[in-house]
Order: C-alpha cells, then sequence, then structure tokens
C-alpha cells in the first residue's frame, strides 16, 4: 500500500512537472516607476534589461528616462517634454526632445544629449527611433525645401539622407521613416512611392531601399529589425481594411494572425530568436502579445504569481536575451512594465527529473 502511494505520488509530480516544461516560459513584472505623476511609458530594452521610455512630470508634459534598477529622467532642448525610443548595448539612447516649437533628434551618451539637428531648413523637426551598438542612430527629419520627412541615418557626426522608394522625379515630396537598424547597418522603417498615396515598408542597406510589400493589402511598416535579419511589423491585409503584425524572414512576409476575438495586430520588436511582440485586438480588449513557436499568445497569460499588472496592453521590444518592456495597467495608472523571463529547465533536466523518479520507484519496489 506504501509502494503504491509512493508511486502515485511520484506520477504525479513528474506529471506536474510535464506538464510545467510543455507550459513554456513564464515572467516576472517589475513596474519601471514614474517621474513624479503616476503615468509612464517604456518602448525599448536591451540585453542587459536596462529600459526606455517616457514618464509624465509636473504639468502634464512627458520626460525621457532610463531605468536601471531606478528611474533616471533626461532633459530637453529647451522645451517641454522628451521621449527615448531605443537603447543599445552599452546604455547609449535615442530619441527625441523638444526645442520649444519642434523636436529634435537626440543621442545620449555619457550623460551627454546631443542634438542630432535635421537634414536642412529652418523650423524643422527631426525625431530618433532606432540605434545599433556602432551608436549608428535613424529616424526621420524634414529637409530644405520640402513639407516632406525623410528616413534618415546619423553616424560619424552627420545625418544622412535614406531617401524613398518614390522614383526620383517626385521623391522630394514623399516622406519616409526609420524606425530601427541592426548591428549590419540594415534599416527599416515606411516610405511612399511613387504615384500612391499608400506607404510600404522598407529595408534600406548600402544606400538601396527595397520595398518589402505587404499581406495583400495597400500599406505596410517595417518597425523592427534583429541582428539575424528577420523583421517585424504591420501590414493591411488582402481581406479586409484590418491591420495584422508579421514576420519577414529571407523574402517571404508571414501574417501572424490576432489574438481570439480581435481584427487588428501589430508587430513591434523582435529579436535574435524570431520572437514578435507587440499589440493585438481580442474579445478582451487589447492586450500585449508574443509570437512564438507559430502562435500568437496573449503576455498576460505569462505573468508569475507576483505580477501587479491588470492588463498589458502594448509590448514594443524585445532583447536577445528575452526581456520586454511595453505599457499596462497598475492599480488603474498606466505604467511602463518590464518582464523578466523565469528560468525555464533545460529538456535534459525534466529527463533527469524522470530518470530519477523511475530510480526510485525500483528501489522502492525491491524492498517492498
Amino acid at each position: 500500500m506504501k509502494v503504491l502511494n509512493f508511486r502515485s505520488l511520484l506520477l504525479a509530480a513528474f506529471a506536474t512537472v510535464s506538464l510545467t516544461a510543455f507550459a513554456g516560459q513564464t515572467y516576472h513584472v517589475t513596474d519601471l516607476g514614474s517621474l513624479g505623476r503616476p503615468t509612464s511609458e517604456g518602448t525599448a530594452v536591451n540585453n542587459s534589461g536596462v529600459a526606455v521610455g517616457r514618464g509624465a512630470i509636473t504639468g502634464g508634459y512627458f520626460r525621457a528616462f532610463y531605468n536601471d534598477g531606478a528611474m533616471h529622467a533626461l532633459g530637453t532642448f529647451g522645451g517641454y517634454q522628451s521621449t527615448a525610443t531605443a537603447i543599445n548595448a552599452s546604455g547609449q539612447l535615442a530619441g527625441y526632445a523638444s526645442t520649444g516649437p519642434i523636436n529634435h533628434a537626440f543621442l545620449y551618451s555619457g550623460g551627454v544629449m546631443t542634438d542630432l539637428g535635421t537634414l536642412g531648413g529652418a523650423n524643422k523637426r527631426s525625431q530618433a527611433y532606432g540605434i545599433n551598438d556602432s551608436g549608428w542612430v535613424v529616424g526621420e527629419a524634414g529637409f530644405t525645401g520640402s513639407a516632406a520627412y525623410h528616413a534618415f541615418v546619423y553616424h560619424n557626426g552627420a545625418m544622412h539622407d535614406l531617401g524613398t522608394l518614390a522614383n526620383s522625379t517626385d521623391s522630394f515630396y514623399k516622406n519616409s521613416y526609420a524606425f530601427d537598424i541592426n548591428n549590419s547597418g540594415k534599416i527599416v522603417g515606411q516610405s511612399e512611392r511613387s504615384g500612391v498615396l499608400q506607404p510600404h515598408a522598407f529595408l534600406s542597406y548600402n544606400g538601396v531601399m527595397t520595398d518589402l510589400g505587404t499581406l495583400g493589402g495597400a500599406v505596410s511598416s517595417a518597425n523592427s529589425i534583429s541582428d539575424t535579419n528577420q523583421i517585424a511589423g504591420t501590414s493591411q491585409i488582402t481581406s479586409s481594411s484590418a491591420m495584422h503584425a508579421f514576420k519577414y524572414v529571407s523574402g517571404t512576409m508571414t501574417d501572424l494572425g490576432v489574438l481570439a476575438g480581435g481584427t487588428n495586430s501589430y508587430g513591434q520588436g523582435i529579436n535574435s530568436a524570431g520572437l514578435v511582440v507587440g499589440m493585438s485586438e481580442s474579445s478582451l480588449g487589447s492586450k500585449a502579445f508574443i509570437y512564438r513557436d507559430g502562435a500568437m499568445t496573449s503576455l498576460n497569460t505569462l505573468f508569475d504569481a507576483t505580477s501587479p499588472v491588470t492588463n498589458m496592453t502594448e509590448a514594443y521590444g524585445i532583447s536577445d536575451t528575452g526581456y520586454i518592456v511595453g505599457t499596462g495597467y497598475i492599480n488603474g495608472d498606466r505604467r511602463a512594465i518590464l518582464l523578466t523571463p523565469n528560468a525555464v529547465p533545460e529538456p535534459g533536466t525534466w529527463a533527469a527529473l524522470g530518470l530519477g523518479a523511475l530510480a526510485v520507484l525500483r528501489k522502492r519496489r525491491q524492498k517492498a
């Protein structure tokens, strides 16, 4: 009788371990804090888990921040607001800050915020959205004589115009925006094209901008690129005006779908393992998602029991080490949050546990 009871307990424990293994990754949730007022938003995270974004300050304005265990506010260029949008491995930040009436792109390095200027022209706006480990920054900037904005890359102390997907006769009047850059210098974004209003996702490398197409609809945008050259973004689909998150690998754009009950989804970040994060509508409202192993899952279902978040609505970035940053609600306040992956035992560990359980069972039987 004792043998049977012990065996039952062991088998139940082993089944629980197996179910845990199949359940996959879970996350510890950290509230990144605020800057005086309750609202904050997370936008990017590096491999060390240092997150950036913006937080509300007194007066209702926002200031850029980075959080390395504590929240640190950045300044402006004389205006009221700033936003940090990207961070690299060495802790350099990119984003934009107001000069007064307009925003200028910045690079923050060694405690100094540098105004990256524009592509020319007085009172022109620029905003930065991505940075790689070499400190190259990408974004959008106005240029002389046109109301249009062009994608740019900033390196070696100068801002360079990436052009557009339009031909040379009308590119002067078309807009393009660069959203991310990887460590090989490959840049992704969105650009208008000749003769049409609808923009398409692009990949720019060595001065050549390539149209990535769509999921069958009219518009698309590439928002993130990994060091393995996988791209995440959003595209209109063929069957309706709905927008779906996509993953683009080796010339193929794959529709990632939506969460149950949803219509639209948006791909915002991707890492070198090909995991995509973003936001999807669902029957329960807007939810942050992760796409892996061919399936889209609400991140809200993967939090451990310590989570203070009632609803994570958006995920904007995922590092190669698995950190995820985004925005969710805590006690009714919209807050920047960081997800840290909990350790998951390797498959060999599960096998060893199983073999150990069987060995104990054999010994018990022999003694009985």
